[in-house]
């Protein structure tokens, strides 16, 4: 294969890819089928496994793909906030307010990805597991994006440090909830006790980065 047929062969995978990784997000992996992916990326269906294995080895690696994203976005959202009264916890707010705002562009991959028992599936299904800690892995990037706003994002997909290291029983509560609140809203979006419950979970991020403000004021006194 020449060298401009195989950088062609690498943007059409990344154009299957990335249309997986949209199509996975909206409806999930189990009911996007290699024709909806192929039909997406505006390809014939037979070309599909000249680029993946497997509709789960395809899975895999558009799990790490949108985590890597949202990592990508929690940075760059971090990294846009005024640097006065930036501290850590005001970051943390910030990435809550903005995940838990009603109209979301795209699902969370932690709630589109999750797939119970996937990390502990059989070893003739190499794919699947792959996938199980692909999941892991992005789940522990955004726990250490969380712990940490305003690092640079790291396509590596860094294990979280320990919990109790990196994160207060506090913010780790606040990681929980931030996220049970998006998936309840997406569960039940006309609940008239959604919005009172994202704006709980917003005022207790908000709460915990007027705290760190005033302590870090009298440390400096």
């Amino acid at each position: 294969m020449g060298r401009s047929s195989k950088e062609e062969a690498a943007r059409t995978r990344l154009r299957i890819l990335a249309a997986a990784s949209d199509l996975f997000r909206k409806s999930g992996a189990e009911r996007v089928s290699v024709a909806d992916i192929m039909a997406a990326a505006g390809l014939t269906t037979g070309g599909f496994y000249k680029h993946f294995a497997s509709k789960e080895a395809l899975v895999a690696e558009a799990t790490a793909l949108a985590f890597a994203q949202s990592d990508e976005g929690w940075a760059r959202l971090a990294a846009a906030q005024p640097e006065e009264g930036a501290g850590t916890a005001a970051l943390r707010a910030a990435l809550v307010r903005h995940y838990l705002r009603p109209t979301p562009e795209q699902r969370c991959p932690m709630i589109a990805f999750a797939a119970p028992g996937a990390e502990h599936s059989a070893p003739s299904e190499p794919a699947s597991k792959d996938s199980g800690l692909a999941y892991r892995d992005g789940v522990a990037a955004l726990l250490a994006r969380f712990a940490d706003p305003g690092t640079a994002a790291n396509p590596a997909r860094p294990e979280a440090p320990p919990p109790g290291e990196s994160l207060s029983d506090e913010a780790l509560v606040l990681f929980a909830a931030m996220i049970g609140a998006r998936v309840l809203g997406e569960a039940s979006a006309s609940a008239p006790w959604i919005a009172p419950l994202r704006t709980a979970v917003i005022r207790a991020a908000e709460a915990e980065a007027v705290t760190e403000a005033r302590v870090d004021a009298k440390a400096q006194e």
